[in-house]
């Protein structure tokens, strides 16, 4: 149901945007409730502003800061409630790069509508604690799955048991690019919790 104008569509299926490369992207891949055309809730942008590809930050200043490093004619497309989004190009790519605010439920309220929006592939940067000797401050570690132990993620699973893994394209080029540029990567697993300090 379209929160927009309170009826039933299936706005993915006419709107030939929410199709991609790959066979990934095709309307029958998208969950039902993110299948609206009309602008989300809570980013307020219009659909298409990110591209297939956006990067997520918890910080509104990264966002700003990524967004006028890395990409080529970055623009601010969305500041709704403090969500700032930025949108540019990076290597002939629409990339965009979107603040989701602290914690699980406002992530995955971002993440929902980015979807909605048409944005396919998803990197969260931030920080992370560790219970790990080998990593100290400042390190760079990239997620091959997850140990969701939060409560965000038991609503979506309905309380199964479930350990989500990255796409693992992603990953070996992260590992590589890091490799090219002198900086040593560590790759393995993350668990997701409500208190960042236990």
């Amino acid at each position: 149901r379209c929160r927009r104008d309170r009826k039933r569509h299936d706005c993915a299926t006419a709107n030939p945007e929410w199709r991609g490369s790959g066979g990934v992207t095709h309307a029958d891949t998208v969950p039902r409730r993110l299948r609206c055309q009309h602008m989300p809730e809570h980013l307020r942008t219009r659909m298409g502003a990110y591209g297939e590809h956006a990067l997520l930050v918890g910080d509104p200043a990264r966002a700003e800061l990524i967004a006028k490093e890395l990409l080529e004619g970055a623009e601010l497309v969305t500041d709704a409630r403090g969500l700032d989004g930025y949108a540019g190009q990076f290597n002939g790519h629409t990339v965009g790069v979107q603040t989701t605010g602290m914690g699980g439920p406002s992530a995955a309220i971002v993440i929902e509508e980015l979807i909605q929006l048409g944005v396919r592939r998803i990197v969260r940067l931030g920080t992370c604690g560790s219970l790990a000797p080998i990593l100290a401050p400042g390190d760079f570690f990239c997620a091959a799955a997850a140990i969701p132990a939060d409560g965000t993620s038991q609503t979506y699973v309905g309380g199964e048991p479930h350990a989500p893994l990255a796409d693992f394209e992603i990953v070996h080029a992260a590992v590589h690019d890091a490799k090219k540029a002198g900086v040593r990567m560590r790759v393995g697993l993350v668990a997701t919790t409500d208190a960042f300090y236990d």
